[in-house]
């Protein structure tokens, strides 16, 4: 959920996609990801700015890594330091730090 409670993310599995959704269902944007075997997206997270959210990467040649976009659309950073993969991500409450596991 995204501050402001009108919008969320999720990810599409089947796809490795992470799409935003208004609550009422509506879905504002697709981020592709690339393929589901080049590119599993296992987890997404949103900051609370409500401008930005974080994936942890699984599979591929991108596996165990951590990105942040914004809801805008743009990859804002790439965070590399896991040796496997991501299953879980979440960012600290004042959005300036990022916990992965």
């Amino acid at each position: 959920m995204l501050p402001g409670g009108a919008r969320f993310v999720t990810v599409d599995g089947s796809t490795a996609a992470v799409k935003l959704f208004t609550l009422g269902g509506k879905l504002e944007r697709t981020f592709e990801m690339g393929s589901s075997v080049g590119r599993a997206v296992f987890c997404v997270a949103a900051l609370p700015d409500g401008a930005h959210f974080v994936i942890g990467l699984g599979d591929g040649p991108n596996y165990g890594d951590v990105q942040l976009f914004e809801v805008a659309g743009p990859l804002v950073h790439t965070f590399k330091g896991h040796s496997h993969y991501v299953y879980t991500v979440q960012p600290t409450r004042d959005g300036h730090h990022i916990a992965s596991v």
